[in-house]
């Protein structure tokens, strides 16, 4: 799923374009170390279950 991102973010860098993820994962520590080995550069939010949700975490 990535790469289609990747080269979405590439393809409208000249253009007022954002690419925003959220995710709804339920474990917020487990989910931080995927975005950084994933390389995720865009704003993500998560949105996980209601007792443990935060803001942004990028």
């Amino acid at each position: 799923m990535y790469p289609h991102e990747r080269s979405l973010v590439k393809r409208m860098e000249k253009r007022p374009f954002v690419l925003l993820g959220v995710n709804s994962d339920d474990d917020l520590a487990a989910l931080k170390p995927v975005l950084a080995e994933e390389r995720i550069t865009w704003r993500s939010f998560w949105d996980g279950p209601p007792s443990r949700r935060r803001s942004h975490l990028s």
